[in-house]
């Protein structure tokens, strides 16, 4: 075990300072405290082989400093609302907008309650993500509307990404369905007057 700076291809040792150590498994590997403190480093480094020793897989202990030393946070679904609501926009949504984005939010949550495998944000996978819209896909609705559901679950994703396991979106690979309108000749002046006289009750 072992705290050191890194020599670079220019000759120059690293900023931060490097742990080097092994797994439960017997592989030599190094790892980058974040820390340009010999102090900190060495602290880093007594936390980490802690929890390597006693705790979890490395893959897990890893994930959990990285997310320490990023500032990234574990959310739950049911709070994911109110986090998205919170970030500042340079083009603020309507009431109306709000309210059909709550709607469209709603009806994902509704969905993975059915099966209860996802609880928070960082527990929703690109597997997960394409259950979601092959389910609404086979909805009765219009393609409009299907890409609605879609934009608006990815919309949540997008703006909380920095608490996603490596900023991933796991809507981002799902394209959008072209709309489905069909295709007819202009209306003619009767059936004009008949759509506006529906319109007017």
């Amino acid at each position: 075990m072992a705290i050191y700076k890194r020599k670079l291809s220019n000759g120059k040792e690293s900023s931060t300072y490097y742990c080097q150590y092994t797994t439960p498994e017997g592989k030599r590997k190094t790892k980058n405290t974040g820390h340009t403190n010999f102090k900190k480093a060495k602290t880093w480094e007594k936390d980490f082989l802690g929890k390597l020793r006693t705790l979890k897989t490395e893959k897990a202990i890893i994930s959990e400093f990285s997310d320490a030393r990023s500032g990234r946070k574990e959310i739950h679904l049911e709070d994911a609302w109110d986090e998205f609501i919170k970030k500042s926009r340079s083009l603020p949504m309507g009431k109306k907008q709000e309210e059909d984005q709550l709607m469209r939010w709603k009806s994902f949550l509704d969905f993975l309650s059915k099966d209860g495998t996802c609880k928070v944000m960082s527990g929703v996978d690109k597997n997960t993500a394409d259950r979601f819209i092959a389910h609404v896909h086979g909805l009765n609705i219009s393609n409009r509307t299907k890409n609605a559901y879609h934009k608006a679950v990815k919309r949540v994703f997008a703006d909380l990404k920095e608490h996603l396991p490596n900023q991933a979106n796991p809507f981002d690979e799902f394209e959008f369905l072209k709309d489905n309108f069909e295709e007819r000749e202009a209306y003619t002046d009767e059936e004009l007057k008949l759509i506006f006289k529906n319109l007017a009750g």
